[in-house]
């Protein structure tokens, strides 16, 4: 399975997923992820694959943030984003801090 299968505007690569495209309502776009950043690690966990993404996912229930390890234009950021704020029926419900 790759995270084209599951709508999400991003790719495989080697160092984790690059982001294709920005799509407002996407699952990442609280994020404020640009086109061609990296996404290496979630919470500390690298996201090498579709299977560890799910472990990733699964951890993250329960906590009222993520914090997310992007690679843009060769540096390292990090991002945080509020989960406690998040409306699946409402994306622009998305925050970050």
């Amino acid at each position: 399975m790759n995270a084209a299968d599951d709508g999400l505007p991003i790719k495989k690569v080697e160092k984790g997923y690059q982001v294709t495209r920005k799509t407002l309502g996407s699952p990442l776009s609280g994020l404020s992820l640009e086109k061609g950043d990296i996404i290496v690690k979630a919470n500390g966990y690298l996201v090498v694959d579709m299977k560890n993404h799910r472990k990733i996912y699964f951890k993250a229930l329960g906590k009222d943030r993520l914090t997310v390890e992007v690679e843009r234009q060769g540096r390292l950021i990090s991002i945080e984003y509020l989960l406690t704020n998040y409306d699946p029926k409402n994306p622009r419900s998305r925050n970050q801090k």
